[in-house]
């Protein structure tokens, strides 16, 4: 695709503006009104079109927030890790700009989030509503002692989707379990990944 300005929206402030691309799928810049870094959702037609044609599971997303110090919020934080190290694995990173992100989420406690059905990994998801999320995360601060943190609640039809799929371990293609993939010469040799859950030590 050609190289165009297209118009563009933060999902934090709503501010709309243009940007170059050659899709129009995200954007991961941050906003020239707000310096979000959530992702960009591109509101021309055509991406509307290809929101509209997509499959979309419903889940509950949460936020939470324990300063550690805290006799009360460490031992709420050692329990709810326990409670989701059952069934998720978490991803926690250091990156410029999370605390940001995670005062961001906030708004979305306890809400319903979309899940694009199509796009399926082992720990994390892309939403209707415009920014991808991990199955629980938690950003790395210098300070050690504040725990932000964000997780979905994982339903039937999540672990259905994971159960009766899989991913190419070259092109990252999802197939039905069972079908090898064959986009490209070298998928044979790599084979297929589960994205069924697996437990980690945390």
């Amino acid at each position: 695709m050609k190289i165009t300005n297209k118009q563009y929206q933060c999902p934090a402030c709503r501010y709309i503006y243009s940007i170059a691309t050659n899709h129009f799928g995200e954007t991961y810049g941050h906003c020239p009104k707000c310096k979000s870094n959530l992702p960009q959702q591109c509101i021309e037609l055509e991406a509307i079109a290809i929101k509209r044609d997509k499959k979309y599971i419903q889940t509950i997303f949460h936020c939470y927030r324990f300063n550690i110090l805290k006799e009360n919020e460490e031992n709420a934080y050692i329990s709810l890790r326990e409670t989701l190290a059952k069934t998720r694995n978490l991803f926690a990173s250091i990156s410029t700009g999370q605390s940001e992100k995670y005062r961001a989420y906030k708004r979305l406690d306890n809400t319903i989030v979309n899940l694009d059905s199509e796009w399926i990994t082992n720990n994390q998801w892309n939403t209707e509503e415009g920014f991808r999320v991990f199955d629980w995360s938690e950003p790395i601060y210098p300070n050690p002692n504040i725990k932000d943190g964000i997780y979905l609640d994982i339903t039937p039809e999540m672990l259905a989707l994971r159960n009766e799929n899989w991913s190419c371990y070259y092109c990252g293609t999802i197939l039905k379990v069972g079908n090898q993939c064959n986009k490209h010469k070298e998928c044979p040799k790599y084979g297929m990944k589960s994205l069924k859950f697996n437990k980690k030590e945390v």
